[in-house]
């Protein structure tokens, strides 16, 4: 992605100090931050509660196919063979593979989920780092703007 062409002039001095002052007054507590992260975290974990109670029931169902599967196998090896016993054996089969697809979506969708949680340390740490820069540029004007854009992607 091409870097986006400086802003210069008047107008571009305009727009950087009007985004400064709005980087300055935008200042979050840490209590609120909290807040917002235990509730964000609880929806996150009711979210994966409900994954967890999915994928259990999809390994129950899993396991009451696959004896059914091996009991087939074997009726046709001890030689009863029977064209129902293929079709059973098919359907069995292929209720196993999206069985298998929906354990596999669903643990990847936990793991998604469990990586999201918001971590308060963090962002408050960041927050930290932003009020330094913003205080900097306060102090040197000159070196606002290549510094924020550092900060913006």
């Amino acid at each position: 992605m091409p870097c986006p062409r400086p802003r210069s002039g008047p107008a571009a001095a305009a727009l950087d100090e009007a985004v400064l002052e709005f980087l300055k007054a935008l200042k979050l507590k840490p209590e609120r931050l909290q807040t917002f992260a235990e509730r964000a975290n609880g929806q996150a974990s009711e979210s994966v509660q409900r994954l967890i109670a999915d994928r259990e029931r999809v390994k129950a169902q899993l396991s009451a196919v696959l004896p059914k599967i091996r009991n087939i196998v074997r009726a046709i090896e001890n030689g009863t063979d029977m064209p129902s016993m293929h079709e059973s054996l098919r359907a069995l089969e292929s209720d196993r593979g999206e069985l298998d697809a929906s354990d596999a979506r669903i643990t990847s969708e936990i793991e998604a989920e469990q990586t999201q949680a918001i971590v308060v340390q963090d962002v408050i740490a960041s927050l930290a780092g932003f009020q330094d820069l913003v205080e900097a540029s306060a102090a040197n004007p000159e070196t606002a703007t290549p510094r924020a854009r550092m900060m913006v992607p």
